[in-house]
């Protein structure tokens, strides 16, 4: 057998596998059909290449790879998850040749400081796996970009491979998008000694043994949830590097933090400096997202109902402007349209309510999420469930109050004006917190006015000076932390006792009655720890909101 025969089935095995894998562990809902839809169409391309690929190997091989063909096109016929599981442990136990490769002694070593600050590489080719959800996606731009700019790689030398290649026309429009769901093994046919390989949201097994390094040595970054493996061409050995711990288990700090290691950076700005982006309008315009990949409970009467706090917190005298999201499927647009119908009886005659596409190009996946960002790009608020929209929300600065289905901390962004609101805290604790942000951004509804203002600035900047995010973890002195916790535990205070119930319920163990001992403890130094804990908290983020407005139209709670 050639070794580039070779080489091609291993690929297009592990993406089997890994397409596989993603069917059989993510759950089904009206949201996620198009994708399950495409990757039924990329399996149905991989088998071509693997028939394609038999004449050319000896008989022996043939009997190695048959049983794989043969259950795929079963998998085909019958789609479910319990074939989908079949299919991932055939290619994993059943399948020499591949569990050989992929199972091929590598030397792993603790990944050293700027392991990428001298690699002269002059191209890079990002492969993101079917495992990564669009939210997660959106976080690897600034790892892109930073990967391209200690040697200046011009955009249209980034090539960006997905499942999703309409998130990158949206957020880097000037480099090179593939679609893997059409063309699955195209980026490894264009790779040199020259080319940095980013493999994201695989499982590690194999990447970094795909690609024939005795042919064609390239430089190879593999990320997983919070970790980074990294080959050099010559190199022996594997590096990896985990940085779940610096980033308090974060994972989009742990990306940052990646990053930094990765090409020996000491500094980023901190999240709690970037203010949201403030829009200008005589109305208020929100834009509402219902729908998850994941099982929601939510009905379009909760929605509804969440639309009638947000109209309640604002001026009778502003008018708004709501539009919701369509979704990709004639299940999801029915839903919208009894959402809307619903939320007529909440709204003043002056408001207006339409679905995204009403007045546009019809939604399909072809412009989705360019509606998507530009409609992000006006609004004022977004409400969401817990969803791509949420973590595009972040990068467009637009404030937004996420639904989330379950406290899963790990994944939230730590922008400082997206707020994670779990449903099981209770709808008066979730319509609590919702009237006290958009009352916020209103310049209303808190006690203590323009000093108010003027101690949450003052706070939350000094939270930037505790540690950038990629510096070791400092260790401040005791009065300098009461001094801060002063004036953090004042902004608690001032909140009405609903707001302060509200966000006990929703922080959890990041709450501020609970973090404030912690803070002022003489015997707990490590500052890195409850900074991380408290700016991913609603109240730090409801602190940075204040901080923003920069109001002084604010009455009094």
């Amino acid at each position: 057998m050639k070794p580039e025969t070779q080489q091609t089935l291993i690929q297009a095995a592990h993406m089997v596998r890994h397409l596989a894998q993603t069917l059989t562990d993510r759950p089904l809902s009206i949201a996620n059909t198009p994708f399950v839809c495409n990757s039924l169409q990329t399996l149905v391309r991989l088998r071509i290449v693997l028939e394609e690929e038999q004449p050319r190997l000896s008989a022996t091989a043939r009997l190695q790879w048959r049983p794989l063909i043969q259950w795929l096109g079963t998998l085909l016929d019958r789609p479910n998850p319990a074939t989908f599981h079949r299919l991932a442990r055939l290619i994993r136990d059943e399948t020499p040749i591949y569990r050989n490769w992929v199972e091929e002694e590598t030397e792993t070593w603790p990944m050293p400081w700027g392991l990428l600050q001298h690699q002269r590489y002059h191209r890079i080719v990002a492969i993101i796996g079917p495992g990564i959800g669009i939210g997660d996606e959106i976080k690897l731009k600034a790892l892109i970009e930073g990967l391209a700019a200690p040697t200046q790689i011009p955009g249209e030398r980034i090539a960006l491979h997905s499942f999703c290649p309409n998130i990158w026309s949206v957020l880097l429009p000037m480099c090179a998008h593939g679609d893997l769901t059409t063309q699955p093994l195209t980026p490894f046919r264009h790779v040199d000694g020259q080319t940095l390989m980013l493999f994201a949201g695989f499982m590690y097994q194999g990447w970094l043994a795909t690609l024939n390094r005795t042919r064609q040595p390239s430089l190879e970054v593999t990320l997983a949830l919070g970790e980074v493996r990294a080959h050099l061409p010559g190199d022996p050995r594997d590096y990896r590097y985990c940085a779940l711990e610096r980033a308090s288990g974060n994972y989009s700090r742990a990306l940052t933090a990646i990053q930094g290691h990765l090409l020996g950076e000491t500094t980023v700005k901190h999240y709690a400096t970037q203010s949201y982006h403030a829009r200008k309008h005589e109305h208020i315009h929100l834009l509402i997202n219902p729908f998850t990949s994941k099982h929601s409970p939510l009905t379009p009467s909760d929605w509804a109902g969440y639309l009638g706090i947000i109209r309640r917190a604002i001026p009778s005298g502003k008018s708004i402007l709501c539009q919701i999201i369509p979704g990709l499927t004639d299940s999801c647009r029915d839903y919208a349209g009894r959402l809307k119908t619903l939320a007529g009886s909440f709204l003043h005659s002056q408001d207006v309510i339409r679905v995204l596409d009403e007045t546009g190009p019809t939604f399909h996946e072809g412009n989705a999420l360019p509606q998507v960002f530009a409609a992000l790009q006006s609004a004022d608020l977004l409400l969401t469930i817990d969803t791509y929209t949420a973590h595009l929300a972040a990068h467009t600065r637009t404030i937004s109050i996420a639904l989330c289905l379950n406290r899963n901390a790990p994944f939230w962004d730590p922008a400082p004006h997206t707020f994670w609101l779990t449903l099981q805290s209770g709808n008066v604790a979730l319509g609590v917190l919702i009237r006290a942000v958009t009352s916020l951004f209103e310049g209303h509804g808190i006690r203590g006015g323009s000093k108010f203002i003027a101690t949450a600035a003052q706070a939350t900047r000094m939270m930037t000076e505790i540690r950038p995010v990629l510096s070791d973890i400092d260790h401040w002195s005791h009065s300098r932390r009461v001094r801060l916790a002063g004036k953090f535990n004042r902004l608690w205070h001032a909140w009405p006792p609903a707001v302060q119930a509200a966000l006990e319920a929703v922080d959890g163990a990041d709450g501020w009655p609970r973090l404030y001992p912690t803070v002022t403890d003489p015997d707990f130094t490590n500052t890195g720890e409850w900074c991380d804990r408290l700016t991913l908290s609603n109240f730090f983020r409801l602190c940075c909101l204040a901080a923003a407005t920069r109001s002084t139209r604010w009455g009094q709670a």
